[in-house]
């Protein structure tokens, strides 16, 4: 069963939670799911997406990993193990879905700095990784749909051929897929 990572980064995502909560049952049918949700006390999503689990079936909630944070040495680990990745844009999710070449499906932060996570967004999807989704037009039903769409285009979202069959150095893969996009082959924006 394809697994997929859903995290917020290390302080979690409120929306993306949400956005999990109003479809988790629809997806665990579908797919397992490594939800990372942070730990942000004014929302207690950990709290309330944890009684949500124990409150499914129990062969859907076998499908259902719920974490409040991963150690980053542990980020590998399941970035291995899943097909399709839910995240924010931060750089180091950019970094990770570069390297490990896994699709994703990035919901920038609409307030950050410089605009920075939707341009991080828009140049993995100029590499044909990922899709980008606008926070103020997207519902748990259209990211539902969304998450289902790629998993039937999946083959889609390849990084570059050259850049993926060398994972033995990650700074070197970083470099070639800028080279690759500098010298025009793929446009930024």
């Amino acid at each position: 069963m394809p697994t997929i990572y859903i995290t917020g980064g290390s302080s979690g995502s409120h929306f993306i939670n949400l956005l999990v909560e109003g479809i988790i049952k629809e997806l665990l049918e579908r797919y397992i799911v490594i939800h990372q949700t942070g730990d942000a006390q004014e929302f207690r999503d950990f709290d309330r997406l944890t009684k949500i689990r124990q409150s499914l079936p129990l062969k859907l909630r076998e499908r259902y990993e719920i974490l409040k944070f991963v150690d980053p040495s542990e980020v590998g680990e399941i970035l291995n193990r899943v097909s399709l990745v839910v995240s924010r844009s931060g750089m180091n999710i950019v970094t990770e879905l570069i390297y490990f070449g896994k699709p994703g499906l990035l919901i920038p932060l609409p307030f950050s700095q410089n605009n920075e996570q939707l341009k991080n967004a828009l140049f993995l999807k100029s590499l044909g990784l990922a899709e980008v989704f606008y926070q103020d037009t997207l519902d748990s039903k259209k990211f539902f749909r969304f998450i289902v769409k790629m998993f039937n285009n999946i083959d889609k979202y390849k990084i570059l051929k050259r850049v993926q069959d060398d994972k033995g150095n990650a700074t070197q893969n970083i470099i070639s897929v800028i080279n690759y996009v500098a010298k025009g082959k793929k446009k930024f924006f």
